[in-house]
Parts: C-alpha cells; structure tokens; sequence
C-alpha cells in the first residue's frame, strides 16, 4: 500500500502527471485529512480538477487517533495522519516532502531498536 501527503499529490498534479504516479503505484491512499487539505482548503492549488478526477486515490481513516494525537503536536493535520495511516497499514512507502515528517514517522522505529536491540543511534539524528 501506498500513502501520500498532500504535497506531492498538489506538486505532480500541477505539472499534469498525475498519470506518473498512477503508473508507478497504481493506487494511492491518503488519509481524511489529506482530502480536506486538497479539496476543502485547497481550491487555488493548480489544477486542482485533476486530483478531483483521480480515481485511483482512495480516502482511508487513520484509526489510532491518539497516535494522530501525539504526531500533531509537531506536524500538521496531513502529515500526522498520513504517518500514521502508513504504520497501521504497514504501508510500502510514504510520500511526503517535510524532513520533520519524515523523522516523525522513523523515530518509534528507530526508538524500539535503541530500545529493545540496545542499538546505539546518534541522539542528533
């Protein structure tokens, strides 16, 4: 399974490739809010037509809303639940474009390994 953020769905659609994505991916899933990110607060996007007529985004619920809850403290709407979407899931792959979620959605995996494998990561990553 494939997630998105809303970046690169806003960023490939403006450009008229969506069928990129499509091709690579087939379909694509993005969390609730990354739907109202797009369409309700995302009219002036370019091309905004095209995402409405994409049928291979489907919309899923992120169903751990208390991990949404934490992730939230430090990223937007979008990025928490598409983080979060990904790990229930046990997703493929994650796109998005910010390095704070990008850390976000590593840092219970690399905490579980310090932790249970006693393996020693870099605290300034």
């Amino acid at each position: 399974m494939i997630i998105s953020n809303t970046t690169p769905l806003i960023n490939f659609s403006a450009i008229c490739r969506l069928d990129i994505l499509e091709k690579l991916f087939g379909k694509i899933c993005i969390p609730s809010a990354v739907e109202k990110e797009l369409f309700v607060k995302g009219e002036n996007y370019p091309n905004i037509s095209e995402l409405r007529k994409a049928n291979f985004i489907e919309t899923l619920e992120a169903g751990n809303i208390l991990f949404c809850n934490a992730l939230k403290r430090d990223l937007d709407d979008g990025e928490a639940e598409a983080i979060a979407l990904a790990l229930e899931k046990n997703g493929q792959l994650l796109l998005m474009d910010e390095i704070t979620g990008i850390i976000a959605s590593v840092k219970p995996l690399s905490d579980e390994i310090r932790i249970k494998a006693r393996f020693w990561i870099n605290p300034k990553l």
